[in-house]
């Protein structure tokens, strides 16, 4: 169990990340799934309320969304090199990053709804008052 929130969330997020590029088939091509499991996961060992869980599941969504960065970072490149104006050079970069940010949210709130329905399931089917585990 855990009462503080990136004690779990930093590593869960670290280790989805590490399993989302091991399992990445081709480039641009990231399966976050894994991430809905560390956050039901996140849930259960909440020791918090229904707000602590969400925090746990958003913040290991985030820290397991780093694989859209590693992928992204090439893009970026590429964008820099176009014999364009630096004008349209900085607008499609910001609209990466835009991009970058929108996907890493969603990763996040996927993280959180899983966290919640955790957090749940470990009211709904364990006992009553969890014993913390002191570090």
């Amino acid at each position: 169990m855990t009462a503080h929130p990136w004690a779990y969330a930093l590593p869960a997020g670290v280790i989805s990340a590490a399993y989302v590029l091991i399992n990445a088939p081709y480039p641009g091509t990231l399966d976050f799934g894994i991430v809905f499991w560390t956050g039901l996961l996140g849930g259960v060992v909440t020791l918090g309320g229904k707000k602590e869980a969400q925090g746990i599941g958003f913040r290991t969504g985030l820290v397991g969304s780093l694989p859209i960065l590693w992928d992204m970072v090439p893009t970026v490149g590429e964008i820099l090199q176009f014999d364009q104006p630096v004008f349209f050079g900085v607008l499609e970069v910001l609209i990466v990053l835009v991009l970058i940010a929108f996907v890493a949210v969603m990763v996040g709130v996927s993280g959180a709804i899983a966290a919640m329905i955790g957090r749940w399931l470990s009211r709904k089917f364990g006992s009553e008052k969890p014993e913390p585990v002191s570090s």
